[in-house]
């Protein structure tokens, strides 16, 4: 019969190595599963955003009835890696905001495609592809809109996701939208600034006080001449 000291030592070195046994499992399965996810690896960052033309920030304040523009940039792809081609939509709300027109900027070697056919209620799609990979930060669209009323809206991305070059996965954006701050303008008075001559304001009224003060002084001579006959 084993000593009771050396059946604990025992079956406390047993725990120990089936402990070991499940932390080396969940150690190989964590190093699988980290490495059949893509975005994990590739993609993590690069942005799609709407922005500000004038200023490059994701808040523009605009007065009705005025012109704005937005631009659509991609930043952030991973350095060493590359992107084949991407898609997505640009959203608006029609009824606070008008689509003037919009121009490209793809770079030598891309096609890029606008489809306008959707415009009316609030939509771009937006397609490129490069028959060569790009990896820098990019602006690659500019539109125009007019603002119709106020409010505050957002000009949103939906629908998009782009192809990287290095292991041929299909990823996700992070998008930054943009919101539209649309206030009514301030009442213009117009008129002309002529300055103002004292004299002949007051000359008016100058002449219709001696006027009364000399009808006052004949009326009281008739009266007095009337008392002495």
């Amino acid at each position: 019969m084993k000593p009771i000291a050396a059946t604990h030592s025992h079956l406390l070195e047993q725990n120990v190595r089936r402990s070991a046994s499940i932390l080396f499992g969940l150690l190989v399965l964590a190093v699988i599963v980290a490495s059949s996810s893509p975005a994990s690896v590739y993609g993590n960052g690069t942005s799609l955003s709407v922005e500000d033309a004038s200023t490059h920030l994701n808040t523009i304040q605009v007065a009705v009835g005025n012109s704005f523009a937005i631009e659509d940039w991609i930043r952030g792809i991973p350095s060493g890696d590359g992107m084949d081609n991407f898609f997505y939509d640009l959203n608006w709300n029609p009824a606070l905001m008008q689509y003037l027109s919009h121009a490209t900027n793809a770079p030598s070697g891309w096609t890029m495609t606008v489809d306008t056919t959707n415009v009316n209620s609030g939509v771009l799609e937006v397609s490129a592809v490069g028959i060569s990979a790009y990896g820098a930060d990019r602006k690659w669209l500019s539109v125009a809109f007019r603002c119709l009323a106020a409010s505050v809206s957002t000009i949103f991305i939906s629908d998009s996701s782009w192809l990287e070059d290095v292991g041929g996965f299909t990823l996700s954006f992070d998008i930054l939208d943009a919101t539209v701050r649309q206030t009514v303008p301030h009442a213009v008075v117009g008129g002309e600034m002529v300055p103002i001559n004292q004299v002949r304001v007051v000359l008016p009224c100058l002449a219709l006080m001696t006027a009364l003060v000399t009808l006052s002084a004949l009326t009281l001579l008739r009266r007095r001449r009337t008392v002495v006959c």
